[in-house]
């Protein structure tokens, strides 16, 4: 399934939904304003709350964040550093390891699994009003993590940009 993620720089307010390829809202994404990066990812049909993405800052080194799932540590996303590409590795709660990378100067990246599987790509879709992402997740991998780590890389290039 693909989904459509607006890109945090183009978003005026601190809420903005994610939608599937038929423009139906299938998420909410909010923040608290001024919260630095926390953002609740919420189900568009029903209102439940269903992901936290919480930064855990340092003042030197890469991005940290933590992810929840109704309320429970799900992963832990850290950011690796690298030259000339982008790269995080991702430990859920059960011991799975995930991987995002991608190239520095596009918007392109992937998501593997511990054994190389994809389980998303996302590539930038550039349009008059807004930029976002489109967001392949496979069939067997679950939406709402991938959609969350995508997030997590959005809120990571948004604010290396400032």
């Amino acid at each position: 399934m693909r989904y459509h993620v607006k890109e945090r720089a183009w978003t005026w307010t601190e809420e903005f939904e994610i939608y599937d390829d038929d423009q139906n809202p299938i998420y909410n994404v909010r923040g608290r304003l001024f919260s630095g990066d926390h953002l609740w990812l919420t189900a568009s049909a029903t209102g439940e709350e269903l992901v936290q993405v919480i930064p855990d800052f340092h003042f030197f080194g890469p991005a940290s964040y933590q992810i929840y799932w109704k309320e429970q540590l799900w992963a832990t996303v850290e950011e690796e550093f690298s030259w000339f590409s982008e790269a995080f590795s991702v430990e859920t709660a059960d011991g799975m390891i995930y991987q995002i990378e991608g190239e520095f100067w596009s918007s392109d990246f992937s998501i593997t699994n511990g054994s190389g599987k994809i389980l998303a790509e996302v590539s930038k879709e550039l349009s008059w009003f807004e930029d976002c992402y489109a967001v392949y997740v496979a069939e067997d991998a679950h939406a709402a993590f991938i959609v969350a780590l995508v997030l997590v890389v959005d809120t990571v290039r948004e604010r290396k940009k400032k």
